[in-house]
Formats: C-alpha cells, structure tokens, sequence
C-alpha cells in the first residue's frame, strides 16, 4: 500500500494551498486533495479564517462524486475511501476550535492512506495525528519518514508565516510577520527615472498586487504619497493573481510635520489610518508595529521610499524582504551580489529568486 508519486501530489497540495492565501489568514495554507488510481478526484481548500477546513470541503466533494459515480461499483462510502489516498500539505487538526477535528472527519469517513507533509506547529495539533493514525490498518506518510528533504523544506515555507507567528506567541514575542517591498534599479535606486513611469515590468507589478491582496495592512509614508500619488489596491482579478479570494489592504499612513491623506478611491472597503511620528529610529517604529498589532494586525507590509524603507530595514524589524529589480542582463548569481551590496540583507538567512520575462524578484527571510 505504498504512495505513488508522492512528491507530485504534494507538489499539487503546494500549489492548490497557496489560493487560498488572501482570505485564510492567522490560519494556514491547507490544500487536501483526494486521489483514486492515480487520478485526483476532487480537492478542497482552505479560503477564509473560521471558514471550513480544506479536509472537510473535498470530503464534502468525494461524497458527491461518490453518489454520482461510485456508488454502484462499491457497497458503502467507506469501501471507496479505502481505495483512496488523502493528500495534505500540512498536519491535519485534531482539536475543537472553530471547526470539529479533522481527523475525526478522516477516519469516519473510512480512509486509510494519509500524507501528509509539515507538521502544525500548534501545541494542540503537533504531532497528535501520529497517535491517531498508529492503528496497523492505517497507512500515513509523515515528515518523519518522507525521504526528499525538499518536499519537506517546501512544505514548511509555504506556511512560513504561520509557524512563525506560532513560534513568537509561544516565545511571548510581537506576534507580527513585517515584510518589506522595494522596487529598485539594477544599482538599488528606489527612486523612479524622469523618464520612465515604472521602475518594474508589468508582470512584477501584477506579483506585488498579488502580495498586496495577502495583506492585513500596508505601511506608507506621506512623502510617498506626495510623490507618488499611489493607490495602493489591488487592481487584478483573484484569478489573474492565482487567488480565491482579492482584498484591498488596509493603510497606515506615517507623517511627521505634513500630513498628506490618500486619495483612496476604495475608502469604503478599508480602514485608513493616520499615525504621526517624531523620528525614524527604531524605537518609534517598533512603537508603530506595537500599536498596529494592538489593532488587530499582524501580517504588515511596508511600501514606501527610500528613506523610511532604509530605517526599517536598519531597525531589524522586518521578517522578510521581497526586492524586483530589472534582470539587466544580469545572471541570478550577480543579481543576488547586487542586492546584498544595495541593501543590508545579512540578518536574512534563507532566499529564494523567482525570474520573471523581464526581472528578477529576491525573497530574503
């Protein structure tokens, strides 16, 4: 009763979990998908926090394709889950919270085939489906014994923020995840050109409404806004951006003397808030986070110029920066030389660099 193909399906669980990216939030990226004879038969996935859980939605699908389809060719339910195989990218829950156990839903419906490839780092899941799933006539893939430590290590970034802000509560830290967006040139000016109207291609300007969509809220400054005139929306369907769902962020506007609002064409769809602030030192922009995770955020985003990018970035507050720059015939080796020489980066272990037609985006956390 072994796995076939395994790294593909949990590929695919990758890939499908990251949809719902815009609404799950504090909850994590969960994609299940139901396999029979190699083929995947249906899939759920995780779309809005205190909404249904990815496992309980393709179940809910596997019972409707097995009263259209299969009820005939075995004698109950259960007889066809056994001939399944449930696929997750992350460790089934197994307390009562907003929603039952989904372990619960697993073994009542009657599968016995179960990957899965991260744990959930929430003390009341971690690791409990080991002992619910011990039964001889069970057959679970876990993190423990998946061979490729690349699926594993996939696994695990997807839901970064999630285990993150896991690890800080626990840690009884500042439970927020802060990125920061920069657009440069390939000599790490921030600043747009006379004559040109983007620093980035259309397809990294699609990428950061994206990003924004997956936002709690966007921090800015009114010098940006003066200069800019950004809208800070997002200006794409959720299907042209991979997602399930599309959102506007919220904004937090910084001022010190001038306080310039927004021209906020979705005013009524957001919250705007205004925060004046004495100095650019760490102490009052830890001070800003503060307050903003007072308020409900923890998934922030700043989007600003050069010189409040610059201190935040000198403040070590940030948990990841996410940087487009024009390829300008440049290798991905010398694009990460570049920006390690334009921004200081070395706080940031771990990155990754996608390649669009025309630029390259650095993921640094």
């Amino acid at each position: 009763m072994e796995f076939a193909k395994l790294n593909e399906k949990f590929k695919k669980s990758f890939e499908l979990a990251q949809q719902g990216e815009c609404l799950a939030f504090p909850n994590p990226l969960v994609a299940c998908l139901i396999y029979y004879q190699e083929q995947l038969l249906c899939h759920g996935i995780h779309r809005a926090h205190r909404q249904a859980h990815a496992e309980v939605i393709a179940i809910n699908n596997f019972k409707e394709i097995f009263q259209e389809s299969y009820k005939d060719k075995f004698n109950c339910l259960e007889d066809f889950a056994k001939e399944c195989e449930l696929i997750l990218n992350l460790e089934p829950c197994s307390h009562y919270g907003n929603t039952p156990p989904c372990t619960k839903l697993i073994i009542e419906t009657g599968f016995k085939k179960i990957a899965f490839a991260s744990y959930d780092t929430n003390p009341k899941v971690f690791k409990k489906s080991l002992e619910i799933f011990a039964d001889k006539n069970f057959v679970l893939k876990n993190p423990d014994n998946i061979q490729d430590s690349a699926i594993k290590e996939e696994a695990k970034y997807l839901n970064r923020v999630f285990f993150a802000l896991q690890k800080k509560e626990q840690e009884q830290k500042l439970p927020i995840w802060l990125t920061i967006k920069i657009a440069a040139y390939a000599d790490g000016n921030m600043l747009t050109k006379k004559d040109d109207e983007f620093i980035s291609s259309a397809q990294s300007r699609q990428d950061v409404h994206r990003l924004r969509a997956t936002q709690q809220i966007i921090i800015t400054s009114s010098s940006t806004i003066k200069c800019d005139n950004p809208q800070y929306t997002v200006r794409h369907s959720s299907q042209e951006l991979g997602l399930l769902d599309s959102k506007n962020p919220d904004i937090c506007v910084l001022y010190h003397k001038n306080k310039i609002e927004l021209n906020d064409n979705a005013k009524n769809s957001r919250k705007l808030i205004y925060k004046n602030i004495a100095s650019l030192e760490k102490e009052e922009l830890t001070k800003i986070i503060t307050e903003l995770n007072f308020q409900g955020y923890q998934k922030i985003m700043l989007e600003a110029g050069p010189r409040l990018t610059q201190a935040f970035l000198n403040s070590g507050l940030a948990d990841e920066v996410i940087i487009y720059e024009n390829k300008s015939s440049r290798t991905k080796t010398k694009f990460s030389q570049d920006t390690a020489k334009s921004f200081a980066l070395e706080k940031f272990q771990h990155e990754k660099i996608y390649e669009f037609e025309d630029d390259f985006k650095l993921v640094k956390n």
